[in-house]
């Protein structure tokens, strides 16, 4: 993998949530200031950040701020939000990351750095054996040497795939939208996030399910996949269901029974349950 390519791209820190990041396998998380939680030598977070990161929290995540800004500027900051910091971290140099990574008590392979700059953020997570999210700058920007950074970014960044929603809006209902995907060398694999519980009536939820089913199988017939992926071909395509609540056991004979049939167009379902605990 490129070390110049994020793990995942989305517009704003609020729209990761817990469930993408036990998908992703993270226990741990790095954090940019600037343009990432609040706008540069600014003490207020974005809207909505204090949440994000009570809640995150929440969740069992460690979290640490990271950034190369002068300890003056990130010591505050980090205080008035709750979270440890690692200031002048000299990113995409190893020397914030280790310094960061004795505060998480974590293997790199369990934490990702979330920041909005990639010749830093990205590039340093990527060295470090870490994960890593790429967000959209969220204030404009003064500094020549970012503008600089911004303008070698550009093509990078055209050829992301950045989630049109957020992953905040993942859900079974919206059965006429791809919650996300993502490529897995020649694969091309489709997220289902069905956190509806089973207590509704067993038709309307099987009834979601087929729904969102047809959905993604006419997007992939359709191609739709070229909008994020341009001129991109696979030979093969998984759809993954992450059931948030155990499912009965007639859904394992609906989804086994509609496999059988998807695998003669090199398309397979997979399924698991993962909970929020």
């Amino acid at each position: 993998m490129s070390l110049l390519k994020p793990t995942v791209a989305l517009d704003k820190v609020t729209d990761i949530t817990p469930e993408l990041l036990h998908d992703m396998k993270i226990d741990a998380i790095l954090l940019d200031v600037d343009n990432t939680l609040a706008p540069p030598s600014d003490k207020t977070p974005y809207e909505g950040v204090q949440q994000w990161i009570d809640e995150i929290k929440t969740a069992g995540f460690s979290v640490v701020i990271c950034s190369n800004n002068f300890n003056k500027r990130i010591r505050p900051f980090s205080d008035s939000v709750g979270l440890d910091c690692v200031a002048m971290s000299f990113k995409p140099f190893p020397f914030g990351f280790n310094r960061a990574k004795k505060k998480l008590h974590e293997k790199p392979k369990s934490v990702v750095v979330i920041g909005d700059q990639i010749y830093t953020d990205i590039l340093g997570a990527n060295a470090a054996g870490m994960k890593s999210i790429l967000l959209n700058p969220q204030s404009a920007e003064k500094s020549l040497s970012i503008r600089v950074r911004r303008k070698m970014e550009k093509k990078i960044r055209r050829n992301l795939k950045i989630l049109e929603r957020g992953a905040r809006n993942m859900s079974v209902r919206e059965t006429g939208t791809i919650d996300a995907m993502a490529e897995n060398e020649d694969e091309l694999v489709l997220l289902i996030i069905d956190q509806v519980t089973w207590a509704m009536a067993q038709t309307e939820h099987l009834s979601l399910l087929q729904k969102k089913l047809n959905s993604y199988i006419r997007f992939i017939d359709s191609m739709g996949w070229r909008r994020q992926f341009g001129d991109r071909t696979f030979s093969s395509f998984l759809i993954q269901i992450e059931f948030r609540y155990q499912y009965p056991e007639y859904i394992k004979d609906f989804i086994n029974s509609a496999d059988g049939e998807l695998k003669k167009r090199n398309l397979r379902i997979e399924y698991n349950v993962r909970s929020r605990e």
